[in-house]
């Protein structure tokens, strides 16, 4: 039986880019296809959850919020939200671990041009490993993000 390695190597800077995209074009299906779940004027809203629980290491979570940063920059993407008009999206950030171990990192922010883009693009890269976990639960991440 073949076990995952305990120690995961990030691969080669095309292997990074391409996660970055894969970030940008998930994001956008999520954004186009997902219910919105705040209340407020604008056309979509979206919660970022991402995971710190034991099982993402320090390189894995930098490598996350890099993509995430980078999505937000992608021309496709910002092509999308100049595609929905004025109203924008509004995008939190939650990290969230074990039980109960959550926490909105960033708050409810308006994207609605490049610059609202490029501005959260920054606060994703500057938000730092905040909890500290023991387990992984994400059903309680989930009820938090909606509620």
């Amino acid at each position: 039986m073949t076990s995952w390695p305990a120690t995961k190597r990030h691969g080669s800077l095309h292997a990074q880019r391409g996660l970055r995209r894969v970030c940008a074009v998930g994001l956008f299906v999520a954004a186009i296809l997902a219910p919105p779940s705040h209340a407020g004027a604008e056309e979509l809203d979206r919660v970022l959850a991402i995971d710190v629980s034991p099982s993402v290491d320090a390189g894995e979570f930098k490598l996350q919020m890099a993509g995430y940063a980078a999505a937000f920059r992608d021309r496709d993407m910002l092509r999308a939200v100049n595609s929905i008009g004025d109203a924008g999206i509004a995008v939190s950030v939650v990290l969230w671990g074990g039980p109960r171990d959550h926490v909105t990192a960033i708050d409810w922010t308006i994207v609605r041009d490049r610059a609202s883009a490029l501005r959260f693009s920054g606060m994703l890269e500057r938000v730092p490993r905040s909890l500290s976990t023991t387990s992984t639960a994400i059903g309680d991440a989930i009820t938090y993000a909606i509620s």
